[in-house]
C-alpha cells in the first residue's frame, strides 16, 4: 500500500516550491519511494530517464563517474 504525503512549500526564487512524497510500509517502516516536484514532476522517473541515458550512451563507467562527481558536491 502507498500513500501520499504533502510538505510545506518553500520559496526558491519568486514562486513556491511544493513537495509531495510517495510512501511506502516496508517491514513496519514508512519509507519515501518518489518525490513530486511541484504536485507533477517524478523524481523518481527524472533519474530513470537520466540514468539510462547516460548508461545507453557511455556505459555503466559513466554512471559511476558521474555518481561520483555528484557526491564530491555533496
Amino acid at each position: 500500500m502507498a500513500m501520499s504525503s504533502s510538505a510545506p512549500a518553500f520559496h526558491q526564487g519568486p514562486e513556491p516550491v511544493r513537495l509531495d512524497y510517495l510512501v511506502r510500509q516496508t517491514e513496519g517502516m514508512w519509507k519515501i519511494i518518489d518525490v513530486f516536484l511541484n504536485g507533477n514532476i517524478s523524481q523518481l522517473a527524472a533519474r530513470r530517464s537520466e540514468y539510462s541515458a547516460l548508461v545507453r550512451e557511455g556505459g555503466a563507467a559513466a554512471l559511476v563517474e558521474m555518481l561520483r562527481k555528484e557526491d564530491c558536491r555533496a
